[in-house]
């Protein structure tokens, strides 16, 4: 791992605001263990998409210019001082319906992820695999199909919410926005 890799930084900030310590704690170590999940990075990045969005449309509504800040540190300082931790009645069966499983602090995302998604897999499947929840997709891109999370939002007013251009790898597309924002490769 380098330290400018995505789970050096993820180490980095979970370590610094105590939630790599809270992790361990509710495991029952007295360490710091690097939560399975980089919770953090995405909900920092929801928070940043969320706050672009607001930007533009005070920007619409009123004119002007607007600036966003969004931070790891930040997220997890308000997730660790601000939201806490989830109370024994909640955390004890959950953890006892997956077996009990204990992280170490010299486990890496590799070997955490690997036994979360075997632990959820075998205890929980029913519950979040379930068919109806995924859809396939084919991107042309990479010339291949995926099963993805179907959208989980409805609207009323006949907004249709999907996803209209597969995934792909760096360099797939020209560094222009195209005129059909449905064009599946920017060439």
């Amino acid at each position: 791992m380098s330290a400018r890799s995505p789970e050096a930084v993820v180490l980095i900030v979970s370590q610094c605001c105590g939630v790599s310590m809270k992790f361990g704690q509710a495991m029952g170590n007295d360490e710091a263990v690097t939560p399975v999940f980089p919770n953090s990075d995405y909900c920092t990045g929801v928070i940043g998409c969320a706050a672009v969005l607001h930007a533009l449309i005070r920007r619409a509504e009123e004119g002007g210019s607007y600036g966003i800040d969004a931070a790891l540190n930040y997220y997890s300082q308000w997730l660790t001082h601000s939201v806490g931790e989830y109370p024994p009645p909640i955390w004890t069966p959950l953890r006892q319906r997956h077996g009990d499983p204990v992280f170490r602090h010299y486990h890496n995302m590799g070997y955490t992820l690997a036994a979360m998604f075997a632990l959820l897999e075998e205890n929980a499947s029913g519950t979040l695999y379930r068919p109806e929840f995924f859809e396939r997709r084919f991107s042309k891109a990479v010339g291949r199909e995926f099963v993805q999370v179907k959208p989980v939002a409805r609207f009323a007013d006949g907004v249709e919410l999907g996803y209209h251009v597969g995934t792909r790898g760096n360099g797939v597309d020209r560094a222009r926005w195209p005129e059909d924002l449905g064009t599946e490769i920017v060439a």
